[in-house]
């Protein structure tokens, strides 16, 4: 963005600048001891409270909320690729087979 020219004499025009958006930070599970959402630790690979220093063992409904879900278009590109290897693999034999003979 270019800055808008002033009068002659006058400093030049300054646009705000916007405002930088941040992601909503990622909320883990309750820990069982205050009832506050745990912060994810990637060096120790797994949740834990802040306000009680422990670490807080995900339940079941954490647990369901990043089960990945099937995708009906990666299940038929699987057997698409299935198929078509597989007459690949059949035509390979048979052609190998006839110029044996």
């Amino acid at each position: 963005m270019l800055p808008q020219l002033a009068p002659q004499g006058q400093p030049p025009v300054q646009q705000p600048m916007p405002p930088q958006i941040q992601p909503p930070p990622m909320l883990g599970p309750p820990c069982p001891r205050c009832n506050s959402p745990a912060t994810w630790y990637a060096q120790a690979n797994q949740w834990g409270c802040d306000r009680c220093q422990q670490p807080v063992i995900p339940t079941g409904g954490i647990q369901q909320q990043y089960r990945p879900h099937n995708d009906a278009g990666a299940i038929i590109l699987k057997v698409v690729i299935f198929i078509v290897v597989f007459i690949l693999i059949v035509a390979i034999r048979v052609g190998l087979r006839s110029a044996l003979r």
